[in-house]
């Protein structure tokens, strides 16, 4: 072994082959960031963890909540559109389309005449009107807003089915259903065909309905 071969053995071993991979800045970063929240950990004070974790559980409940609360309004919006919809068809079969603002004038006369004129090409269920296009009416053939409800909560619904960010398509909307429930227009239509033994609570549903629609119409005044 020449003098070359000696020297370069005795450093060899001093250089191992397996030299670890160099440390890119993105792994320092990481490990440091590690590093640092382990001391920040280690550094609380008791307790420290479970209120951090409560708190992100109050996060989560607060969002959980807030979506809810989002799905249940969509629900009540979609709820008031089907009723709305349902309350306007049974008025146009009823009262010949006075549930709807937008039929008025010859519009609403000519949709009483068609109303009319299907209904006496149907099953022919007793004497039909001309008016209303439907035989004899018991109380539950009444196009009520809210089945069920009171005289408020009718003309809430009612109400609901207006506009009230326009003043002024909200009045008028009002206007028709305040002439649509009045007492004696409701009878001139539908009076003789009521039955005799729903007439008195049929009338008496109507009054409280039309006091409590021109409520209604004094406070947007």
């Amino acid at each position: 072994m020449d003098e070359y071969q000696e020297l370069y053995g005795h450093y060899e071993e001093d250089y191992p082959e397996d030299v670890p991979e160099m440390e890119t800045f993105e792994s320092w970063a990481d490990r440091i960031y590690r590093e640092y929240q382990a001391r920040k950990i280690q550094s609380e004070p008791p307790g420290a963890k479970s209120r951090r974790v409560s708190e992100m559980q109050k996060l989560s409940s607060v969002t959980e909540e807030e979506t809810y609360l989002q799905r249940h309004k969509q629900k009540e919006k979609e709820l008031q559109e089907v009723q709305r919809e349902r309350y306007q068809k049974r008025c146009q079969e009823v009262f010949g389309g006075a549930g709807s603002s937008a039929r008025t004038g010859e519009e609403g006369m000519k949709t009483n005449v068609e109303v009319a004129g299907r209904d006496r090409e149907g099953s022919g269920q007793g004497p039909t009107s001309i008016r209303t296009g439907l035989g004899t009416l018991s109380y539950r053939d009444i196009p009520w807003p809210l089945p069920g409800g009171t005289a408020e909560q009718m003309a809430q619904a009612i109400a609901a089915g207006g506009d009230p960010s326009d003043s002024g398509s909200f009045k008028r909307y009002l206007r028709a259903q305040r002439v649509t429930w009045h007492p004696d227009r409701f009878m001139q239509r539908c009076g003789s065909r009521l039955l005799a033994k729903d007439q008195e609570r049929v009338l008496r549903t109507v009054t409280a309905l039309s006091q409590e629609l021109n409520r209604l119409a004094e406070l947007t005044k």
